[in-house]
């Protein structure tokens, strides 16, 4: 069996990984109008730094509730196209669990 990417090398490796994912991670939600203000004052060059990672709020349940069908839907697209096509795949083993891939082609 072969992995699609390679294992990490050392604890190091690991940090660096994590670290671009975080940078990654934090300029797409900076894409996202609900967090564009709230994430204004936070540095993406010290993300790795836990006081600075913890600046950064959390979007939960509650705050979703908030939002109509529409209002999340135009806040998830964020200004982006709508994805292009869809894939099909399963999940699990007994019983498998159906579930859908978006992707946007842009």
């Amino acid at each position: 069996m072969s992995l699609p990417l390679p294992l990490p090398k050392s604890r190091a490796h690991i940090a660096h990984i994590q670290s671009e994912r975080k940078k990654n991670a934090f300029a797409l939600a900076k894409t996202v109008p609900w967090y564009r203000d709230k994430l204004a004052g936070i540095d993406a060059d010290a993300l790795d730094d836990p006081a600075e990672w913890q600046k950064i709020p959390i979007l939960d349940k509650d705050t979703l509730r908030k939002f109509s069908h529409a209002e999340l839907l135009g806040r998830a697209r964020s200004g982006r196209a709508a994805p292009k096509c869809s894939a099909w795949g399963w999940f699990g083993s007994e019983p498998a669990i159906p579930i859908r891939q978006l992707h946007n082609s842009s």
